[in-house]
């Protein structure tokens, strides 16, 4: 999932001042794992910053507990 996650990074990197409606359904697909990624850390570091507790990471799933 982080091979996703890093080319969706690489389009936005070099898709600067393209047109994006001329992506392709590959690309607008990793744009969309590198988006939901940064979303995830936004929500893990806001919870992290607003309440008390601790993650518990088993296998893929990633856990927060207060």
């Amino acid at each position: 999932m982080s091979r996703n996650r890093e080319k969706g990074k690489t389009v936005i990197q070099e898709i600067k001042g393209k047109s994006w409606k001329k992506l392709s359904w590959f690309e607008n697909f990793y744009i969309d794992a590198y988006l939901s990624y940064l979303w995830n850390e936004s929500i893990r570091l806001f919870l992290m910053d607003s309440y008390r507790g601790y993650i518990i990471q088993e296998k893929r799933y990633t856990h927060f507990y207060t």
